[in-house]
């Protein structure tokens, strides 16, 4: 008779929406016409698709920051390259230079520490003002410098588009909990419900449900490997510190 363990609650969250996955998939793949499977089914996928929206809209967080940050960077790289360009040896170009400087020391470095949205709109301002009749001449005699206004363009339109995507995901989604309380839930379930449902089949009915029973339980099993494996090498990094 196969044993069937519980799954560690205490598992990583991609890792409890992989089990969450796996296990209603063989829940529906079972073929066993029972109305309790099908309600575990509904119920397994229910709270592994809750875990998965937050994981979701955690990587949105991560790809928005990550956008921003280049973004930042280019900024900050034009703000530098004009700069230099005020001390260049050529009277047109430290002319050109100045002109340029002078739009840009009004947003100066706080211009990257702004809020998302106020800092879309200065960047915004910011290309028009350079991309004007006035100034586009003077940034077309600085050596790189147009390169860098159109790569400050491209960042801003990725970052916006990063936004939207992640606005619209999270008013969708109207999401509240965080994701290792949707695990924990899930993790539950699938303890409570599906393990317990399916030893008491084991003891009651067992032939139609054995193989399911044996496929759930290899899944749990390597779960929790993970788990444990963890666990050790933690201690190793510890006890080697």
């Amino acid at each position: 008779m196969t044993k069937i363990n519980k799954a560690m609650t205490n598992t990583r969250v991609h890792d409890a929406a992989r089990l969450g996955d796996r296990t209603y998939v063989e829940l529906n793949e079972s073929g066993i016409e029972d109305v309790h499977i099908d309600t575990l089914k509904t119920g397994v996928e229910t709270h592994t698709n809750r875990l998965k929206a937050v994981i979701d809209e955690t990587k949105g967080k991560s790809l928005l920051q990550l956008d921003d940050d280049q973004r930042d960077n280019t900024y900050r790289s034009l703000l530098y390259l004009n700069k230099g360009f005020l001390l260049h040896p050529d009277k047109t170009i430290r002319e050109a230079a100045n002109d340029v400087e002078q739009v840009l020391e009004k947003r100066g470095f706080e211009l990257a520490n702004m809020n998302y949205t106020a800092q879309s709109e200065a960047d915004e301002a910011l290309i028009r003002e350079l991309k004007s009749e006035k100034l586009a001449p003077k940034v077309a005699i600085l050596p790189s410098m147009q390169e860098v206004v159109d790569q400050l363009e491209a960042d801003e339109r990725k970052f916006q588009a990063t936004q939207k995507a992640w606005l619209e995901t999270k008013a969708d989604d109207q999401l509240t909990q965080s994701a290792s309380i949707y695990k924990l839930e899930l993790m539950k379930y699938i303890n409570d419900k599906v393990v317990t449902y399916l030893r008491a089949m084991q003891q009651i009915n067992p032939e139609p449900y054995q193989q399911l029973i044996t496929r759930i339980s290899l899944l749990i099993d390597e779960s929790n490997e993970l788990v444990k494996s963890r666990q050790n090498n933690e201690e190793e990094i510890e006890a080697s510190n």
